[in-house]
C-alpha cells in the first residue's frame, strides 16, 4: 500500500487569545489615549480605522514599547482578517520586541506556533509549540497537541504525529473525525496495520456512517491477511447501502467466495448487476454463471447463461447452457438447445444428449437417428447402441 493521505486541510482551528495588559507609566498621556481608541475600534471590528490610528503612531514614536504593543495590535487585527502571514509577522516584531510583559510573550508565543502551522511551516510551528508547552504544561490543550501532531505528519514523522495524535484524543471529550483519520494516516504510513486496525475501529465507533471509512478498515484487515475480518468489516456499511461502487460488489464477492459461500458471493453479483452498480457485460454474466453453478443453483445458472448470451451470442454459451438444460431435466428446452449448440459444434457428445433428451420426450424416430449416426464415435457408440437397445424395449412393449 502506498503512502497513505487523508489529511487534505488543517484539522485544528486556532486558538488564539490576548488579554493585553498596557503599562501606563511607560507612555505618554496622547499614546496611552490612542491605544484606549484603538482597542475600542478593535472591540467595534473597525479594522480600518484602528490600523489608521496604529500606523500614526509607529509614524510618530521611537518608543520600543509603544512599537511593541502596536505590534501586538496589528497582529490582532491581521488575525481577525484572516489574513495569517501578515499577522504572523506582527506578533513575531512584538515577541521579538524583548519590551512586553512575561505573559504577554507568553500568548505571543503560542500565537506564534500556531501561526506558523497555519501557513504551513511546520518545523518552527512545532518548535514553538513545543516550547510553549514546556513552559506551560498546564495550559496544554488537545487543540494543541492535535497542530503538533498535524506538524509532525506533514513532514513525515510518523511515530510524532501517531503520539500527539493519540494525546489530543485521549485529552478531547468528543475528538473530531480529522483527528481520528491523521492518527490512522500516521499509522498506516508506518504499515502498522494492526496498529491501524485499532484505530480505524476507534474511529468507526464514533463515526460510522462514512463508507470510505469501512473501506479503509477492510484494507487494513486484508493488509494482515484477515478475509474473514475484512468480509465482516465490510458487510455492516454493504447492507445498509452505503457501499455501491462496482469494486465493492467485486471485493465483496470475491471475499464470500475465498470464504467457501459461492452462494453468498452470486447473491452480491446478481444485486449489483440488477441495480446496474456492476456492469452486466459477459465478464461478470460468466462469472455469476459459475458461482450460482458451484452453488448448486442450477436454474439461476441458466439464467445467468440466458442473459450471457444475449450479451455474447458465442457457441460456447450455447453448449453450456444446452448442458444445463440437460442436467436439470428440462428436455424439451435442452432439446432445442442442444440442437442450436450442435449446429455450431460437432461434438458428439452435444448430439447423443439431444437424442437423450429426444428420447425422454418420445420422440423415438428423430432420437434413433441421431443414434445411428454415432456409431462412427468411439466416445458414444456404445452409449448410443444401449439407448436404442431401450427405446426397441419401449417400443415392444407398446
Amino acid at each position: 500500500m502506498n503512502k497513505i493521505n487523508i489529511i487534505f486541510t488543517l484539522v485544528f482551528g486556532l486558538s488564539i487569545s490576548f488579554s493585553t495588559a498596557v503599562t501606563a507609566s511607560q507612555l505618554s498621556p496622547g499614546a496611552y489615549q490612542q491605544l484606549t481608541k484603538v482597542e475600542k475600534l478593535i472591540a467595534e471590528s473597525s479594522w480600518k480605522e484602528a490600523k489608521k490610528l496604529l500606523s500614526e503612531l509607529d509614524k510618530n514614536t521611537k518608543n520600543s514599547y509603544l512599537l511593541a504593543l502596536t505590534a501586538q495590535y496589528h497582529g490582532q487585527i491581521s488575525l481577525q482578517q484572516d489574513n495569517h502571514k501578515h499577522a504572523l509577522q506582527h506578533f513575531i516584531r512584538a515577541y521579538q520586541s524583548g519590551e512586553l510583559s512575561k505573559e504577554a510573550n507568553s500568548q505571543l508565543l503560542h500565537a506564534i506556533g500556531q501561526l506558523h502551522c497555519s501557513v504551513e511551516e511546520w518545523l518552527p510551528c512545532r518548535q514553538k509549540l513545543i516550547t510553549w508547552a514546556h513552559q506551560h504544561p498546564e495550559r496544554v490543550s488537545s487543540n494543541d497537541r492535535i497542530i503538533i501532531a498535524q506538524s509532525f505528519s506533514a513532514t513525515e514523522n510518523w511515530l510524532e504525529a501517531i503520539d500527539y495524535s493519540s494525546q489530543a484524543i485521549a485529552s478531547h471529550s468528543a475528538p473530531p473525525l480529522n483527528w481520528h483519520r491523521l492518527r490512522v494516516a500516521a499509522s498506516a504510513n508506518l504499515k502498522r496495520w494492526k496498529q491501524a486496525i485499532t484505530f480505524q475501529k476507534q474511529l468507526l465507533h464514533s463515526f460510522p456512517d462514512d463508507p470510505s471509512d469501512w473501506r479503509r478498515l477492510g484494507a487494513f484487515q486484508l493488509m494482515v491477511g484477515d478475509e474473514k475480518a475484512a468480509l465482516s468489516s465490510l458487510r455492516i456499511p454493504f447492507a445498509k447501502g452505503w457501499l455501491t461502487k462496482t469494486r465493492d460488489y467485486k471485493q465483496i464477492t470475491q471475499l464470500f467466495y475465498n470464504q467457501g459461500i459461492p452462494f453468498k458471493a452470486a447473491e452480491v453479483l446478481s444485486l449489483g448487476i440488477k441495480k446496474e452498480h456492476v456492469p452486466g457485460n459477459s465478464k461478470n454474466l460468466k462469472l455469476l454463471a459459475s458461482l450460482w453453478l458451484q452453488a448448486n443453483e442450477p436454474e439461476r445458472a441458466i439464467k445467468a447463461y440466458q442473459a450471457l448470451l444475449r450479451v455474447e451470442p458465442k457457441p460456447e454459451w450455447q453448449s453450456q447452457l444446452a448442458r444445463l438444460y440437460y442436467q436439470n431435466g428440462q428436455w424439451r428446452l435442452a432439446a432445442a438447445s442442444l440442437l442450436e449448440a450442435s449446429q455450431k459444434n460437432s461434438d458428439a457428445q452435444l448430439r447423443l444428449m439431444r437424442a437423450i433428451s429426444l428420447t425422454h420426450l418420445k420422440e423415438f424416430t428423430a432420437a434413433k437417428a441421431i443414434f445411428r449416426s454415432l456409431n462412427n464415435s468411439e466416445a458414444t457408440k456404445d452409449r448410443a447402441k444401449n439407448w436404442l437397445s431401450y427405446i426397441d424395449r419401449i417400443s415392444a412393449n407398446q
